[in-house]
């Protein structure tokens, strides 16, 4: 068959496709490949036929997302209906309709989605909240996936999301010393991204978040100068490139500015040498029964950690969990806090200065949800003409658990 009748052929089949309501305004086409291999035609024959459709505004390819529907043909159109009949292609093994077209929900709103790594009431689940409310303010349908810390997991929800049509990706990345080759793959692409609390190094990404380095500094001063100088920091062996690896080098650079750097005690270095390096490698994707079981094996290494450094005057958590790991211990030992043991850490549940709050970082979730989405729609609209970095103020809480040593 001549080419020119095959491309137009199969451009009239799609016409009819959209009619029929196999796709509707709004929902992606399969890939050109997904095509060709469907219609038989090169790849060449199949980019001819979808040109046709965009010179003719019925579709619109988007960059790095890929093409949808824009302005279907109505039902009474001659040239389609006569196309019904003509067309002998068959239905039966047409590819299946993108995750757009699945779930739809008739609103007819745009989407965006959010991943992130995972969500505590610590922190998470506030800016969760915040993102969801302020994307439906803004008109968008929010598509809401967790990667539990999983570089693979998040990888799969990327491509999720993409196919699902939309539009920009708000997320928090999985921890690593390398970035995943999906969430790569899209700023190359230019699909627009922000990330919270993590700046992508040499990645052209929005993001937006707290000076952890800073952060972390703050809460070494506070403790030196209530005369604090044996302190443990309580947290994981740091990736690079994470919030955590910045909050590291702020609790360093403050012990160095204070002349107490042989007076810090990185509870993760200790780990290391306690284990020799074979302590159990818990996954992301743990069940309950195995996380019951980390909290317990973490919380023995406490005890130990506290035995072996009876000098610690304070402990900074990393975190909120493991600052109140440091509070159990400490209350099952009888050690009063601040009065025998000063504790800090990072994030908290929002109790502002209860029984279980202690002194922390404060990140202001809800500016940092309402900045992520702007900056994401400036990436979609285009107003913004490169990536956009965005540092927010933090607060030193006190909630009466860092006092003066004796």
């Amino acid at each position: 068959m001549r080419e020119g009748l095959l491309y137009e052929k199969v451009y009239m089949d799609l016409l009819r496709r959209m009619e029929d309501g196999t796709y509707r305004k709004g929902d992606r086409l399969p890939t050109e490949k997904e095509l060709s291999d469907y219609y038989g035609v090169s790849r060449i024959t199949m980019r001819k036929a979808l040109s046709l459709l965009v010179e003719n505004e019925t579709v619109v390819r988007k960059p790095g997302l890929g093409t949808f529907v824009q302005n279907p043909p109505e039902a009474d159109k001659p040239a389609v209906d006569k196309q019904k009949k003509e067309s002998g292609v068959s239905s039966a093994a047409w590819p299946q309709a993108s995750a757009s077209a699945v779930l739809r929900n008739g609103t007819g709103r745009k989407r965006i989605a959010c991943i992130a790594e995972d969500a505590s009431d610590a922190f998470g689940i506030s800016a969760l909240r915040a993102i969801t409310g302020y994307a439906d303010q803004a008109g968008y349908d929010l598509i809401l996936n967790l990667s539990l810390n999983s570089q693979s997991l998040e990888a799969r929800e990327i491509e999720f999301v993409k196919s699902a049509g939309a539009e920009g990706l708000i997320i928090f990345p999985a921890m690593g010393s390398s970035y995943n080759k999906e969430l790569l793959r899209a700023v190359v692409e230019d699909y627009p991204i922000v990330t919270i609390n993590r700046e992508l190094s040499g990645i052209p990404a929005s993001s937006v978040g707290i000076d952890h380095g800073r952060a972390a500094y703050d809460l070494i001063r506070l403790f030196y100068e209530k005369g604090h100088r044996r302190i443990g920091i309580l947290g994981d062996a740091p990736e690079e490139g994470t919030g955590l690896a910045e909050r590291y080098r702020g609790f360093k650079a403050a012990a160095k500015h204070y002349d107490c750097e042989e007076e810090l005690v990185f509870f993760h270095e200790w780990k290391l040498k306690r284990t020799a390096g074979n302590g159990k490698d818990w996954t992301p994707l743990m069940k309950r029964e195995e996380d019951r079981a980390r909290y317990e094996e973490e919380y023995e290494l406490y005890r130990e950690f506290l035995q072996e450094y009876p000098s610690l005057t304070g402990c900074i958590g990393c975190n909120f969990g493991r600052g109140q790991k440091m509070r159990k211990l400490a209350r099952e030992k009888g050690i009063a806090v601040p009065g025998g043991l000063s504790l800090a850490c990072f994030d908290d549940i929002g109790y502002e200065c209860g029984d279980i709050s202690l002194t922390h970082v404060y990140q202001p979730e809800d500016q940092i949800a309402g900045k992520a989405l702007e900056l994401l729609e400036n990436r979609i609209s285009s107003k913004a003409a490169g990536p956009e970095n965005v540092i927010l103020d933090y607060q030193i809480r006190d909630c009466g658990t860092v006092g003066e040593v004796k």
